[in-house]
């Protein structure tokens, strides 16, 4: 489940975030060290700053969707999918394409 949503530089893209888990680490992954930017294919593009959506966000200064109360958790899944509608799309590098 998506935690926070990291900024990453993606080469001149705005607003490529790469969402995390609890760990901090992309989704899927844990224990290990991550250096974020090698996970650019993991990344969203969010068409606009994604700190200005409104009831998205459990705290919208850090892009965190839940903390440690269960009222951040009761409706994380509505929240989120609210947060995919916004236009966001997976991140494709130069050269690379939706299509392959």
């Amino acid at each position: 489940m998506p935690y926070q949503f990291i900024p990453l530089k993606a080469g001149g893209k705005r607003h490529v975030y790469l969402p995390v888990n609890r760990d901090y680490k992309p989704l899927g992954m844990k224990n290990a060290f991550v250096n974020y930017e090698d996970h650019l294919t993991n990344a969203v593009v969010f068409a606009r700053d994604p700190h200005r959506f409104k009831d998205i966000w459990f705290d919208p200064k850090t892009l965190y969707l839940y903390n440690d109360s269960p009222r951040s958790r009761l409706d994380y899944f509505e929240r989120l999918g609210h947060l995919m509608a916004l236009s966001a799309k997976k991140f494709f590098g130069p050269g690379e394409s939706p299509y392959k």
